[in-house]
């Protein structure tokens, strides 16, 4: 019988719909975590625990909010991801396409970026896992990106879309010669509907714009890397050979997988979300 150690640092509605419904598909949720066989969290809040887990060889099973569909905060209706070891978890596949159609996405096949742009950078928060660099080294990062954007396309518009939970700009951003514009309000739809291209490491900017269309350009860190138009360092290549475009029947295998780790509360806390993922947990 599998044991749980469901941590609980913070309070949120989906931790609790996970402890629910693994103890209605019989795991054991203890209170010690040395009598754990893994342990459940939510995202990486507290890295402590991440290490002694880690340093004990518990597997974690990670909630947060989604990718498709996501809750608009941590204790509202819509979409969760739960997966394993790691923010952004994509079961492998191939997997079938029923969840797919239950979110019912509008997927657009992507569009060559045009000359002109706009080219949006959207950006992330300071200290974030999945980069770990702090503000003043994200400056540099994106006045890196900003300069390669503007040598590529010199007639392209180039707009840098502040995050909603760092709104202090990074060093060499908002003075940057290079800059048209600074985007601080409104959503991120707003900005994808004239977008003609993104940057980011951002999960959630990606699959927003990827879905409308609009070609991504990432870290290869990144979980969605491989169905990213490509890296950012490969833009002066993408205006020469074309950017890696993809396909509507493409992104649909990809969402297909992508599916199989969003869940609502009703499915976490039912058990049905921990019957697809107790079989893919790390031995």
């Amino acid at each position: 019988m599998e044991r749980a150690y469901v941590h609980r640092p913070q309070s949120h509605s989906f931790v609790e719909a996970m402890a629910e419904g693994m103890a209605r598909r019989g795991v054991s949720l203890v209170r010690d975590p040395e009598q754990s066989t893994f342990v459940a969290m939510g995202g990486f809040h507290d890295q402590s625990m991440v290490d002694w887990a880690r340093e004990n060889g518990r597997p974690i099973l990670l909630g947060d909010l989604g990718y498709l569909r996501r809750s608009n905060s941590r204790d509202s209706s819509g979409y969760f991801q739960l997966g394993w070891d790691r923010i952004g978890w994509i079961p492998s596949g191939p997997l079938p396409d029923d969840r797919l159609e239950a979110l019912a996405l509008d997927i657009q096949p992507d569009r060559p970026p045009p000359p002109e742009g706009p080219w949006v950078i959207a950006s992330q928060v300071p200290e974030d896992r999945q980069h770990g660099m702090d503000i003043q080294q994200l400056g540099k990062v994106y006045a890196a990106y900003i300069r390669l954007i503007r040598l590529t396309y010199p007639e392209a518009r180039i707009v840098f879309r502040a995050h909603p939970h760092a709104p202090l700009l990074p060093p060499g951003v908002a003075d940057h010669p290079y800059l048209d514009e600074v985007e601080r309000e409104g959503g991120i739809a707003e900005s994808l509907e004239r977008a003609g291209a993104l940057v980011t490491f951002n999960s959630t900017s990606f699959y927003d714009a990827w879905l409308r269309g609009v070609p991504v350009f990432c870290d290869p860190s990144a979980h969605y890397w491989s169905q990213a138009a490509g890296a950012v360092e490969d833009i002066p290549r993408s205006k020469v050979r074309g950017a890696i475009l993809s396909s509507v029947d493409r992104k649909r295998l990809w969402l297909s997988r992508v599916a199989y780790a969003q869940w609502t509360l009703a499915e976490l806390a039912e058990g049905v979300a921990w019957d697809f993922v107790a079989g893919r947990m790390p031995r």
